[in-house]
């Protein structure tokens, strides 16, 4: 991982990690960190499309997903969940998984501590360090 580091002028951000929490649980929170607000606008500009498009009378009627029920004080209850909520939901998890890979969005470098220090030797794992 330290090969895959280069020099830089400045850094945007500093990320430092805990050895003990999983790498995937580290990933879902940089995901979430960085790409939650456009994922927010993007899920949120698709239910508005679709919504005007259903409000507008154009024919379309979006149609209920199916009966969804939820059960509280041991009594159950239906809902209705219209299919468009399931687009929405859709492109956010896809704008929040993938949104860093988009081209045009602003792009920043970072420094993680595991890439940047070298983990192996010793005298250069000390100057890096030394030079934070």
């Amino acid at each position: 991982t330290f090969e895959m580091s280069k020099p830089v002028e400045s850094i945007g951000k500093f990320i430092s990690h805990a050895w003990s929490t999983p790498g995937w649980l580290k990933n879902v929170a940089l995901l979430y960190h960085e790409n939650v607000i456009p994922a927010t606008v993007a899920a949120f500009a698709t239910f508005i499309c679709m919504a005007a498009v259903e409000f507008a009378g154009a024919g379309v009627t979006m149609p209920m997903v199916g009966p969804c029920y939820f059960i509280r004080n041991n009594k159950m209850y239906q809902i209705r969940i219209d299919f468009c909520f399931v687009p929405p939901c859709l492109v956010f998890a896809l704008v929040l998984f993938l949104a860093h890979e988009f081209p045009g969005l602003a792009q920043t470098t970072c420094f993680l501590d595991k890439c940047c220090i070298h983990q192996t030797d010793q005298e250069k794992k000390l100057q890096g360090i030394r030079q934070l």
